[in-house]
């Protein structure tokens, strides 16, 4: 899928260490004239996930290819339901504020 980062990359580390990325891709489509956007969790782990948060910023388009993750916790006392995008590769588009020379490619890893 193909969007633009609508937030900015937070990077975690899980307690053994392994790190991983969350940031939010908005797609959108158009239907009879009416344009529908839609929101995508995406997860990228390890050296993707560093990848992604020295690379991507909010507002940046990017391509994520990967798999669709299901999960389900407790907050509250409510069951909630989630659904990820577990990043196999990122592309990306340029930069706000990066140089001519170095925007857009695939994120090296």
């Amino acid at each position: 899928m193909t969007g633009y980062l609508s937030t900015d990359v937070e990077l975690k580390y899980t307690p053994g260490g392994t790190a991983y990325a969350r940031f939010s891709l908005a797609t959108s489509e158009t239907y009879n004239g009416q344009v529908k956007t839609q929101y995508h969790r995406i997860v990228a782990w390890g050296k993707s996930g560093e990848a992604c948060k020295k690379f991507l910023v909010k507002g940046q388009i990017a391509a994520v290819e990967g798999k669709i993750q299901y999960s389900n916790y407790e907050k509250d006392g409510r069951k909630v339901y989630a659904t990820d995008i577990v990043a196999d590769k990122v592309s990306f588009g340029p930069r706000k504020d990066a140089e001519p020379a170095t925007t857009g490619g695939d994120i090296p890893w």
